[in-house]
């Protein structure tokens, strides 16, 4: 992802006041990554741009969820909606970058296992009763 395009203001701000940012991770999708990132621990920046447009970013610290950005209005600032937003995509593109300690902006911690087993169930609640729900 070209880290210049991002269109997100908050996110385009942490990035113009950071340095030392490593990519360290790139790819395809966005719900085993979260998974992925939290059973690492990993700290750093994710940054999703979706098929179609959006984009969401999620700072971890130790595999947890700490700050949230996304350009969905609805959702941003709000780490359990930038979650949910993040499991509907059917497709997009990933950065994750890791950065200084300190260098990145932070709040309230959140239990990323917590916040992804709240949006499949909000998933799946959504789509009861259509083919391939856990419910239908």
């Amino acid at each position: 992802m070209d880290l210049r395009t991002i269109q997100q203001p908050r996110v385009r701000a942490v990035l113009a006041a950071t340095r030392g940012f490593k990519p360290v991770m790139w790819g395809e999708h966005s719900l085993d990554l979260l998974h992925m990132v939290t059973q690492m621990n990993r700290s750093g920046l994710l940054i999703v741009r979706g098929e179609d447009g959006s984009e969401r970013a999620l700072v971890f610290e130790a595999g947890d969820i700490t700050w949230a950005a996304s350009t969905q209005a609805a959702e941003d600032g709000r780490p359990a909606e930038v979650v949910y937003g993040l499991i509907g995509l059917l497709a997009g593109a990933f950065t994750f970058l890791r950065a200084p300690e300190g260098a990145l902006p932070s709040g309230e911690t959140h239990s990323t296992h917590h916040l992804l087993f709240d949006g499949l169930r909000r998933l799946d609640e959504s789509r009861r009763g259509e083919p391939g729900s856990l419910t239908a």
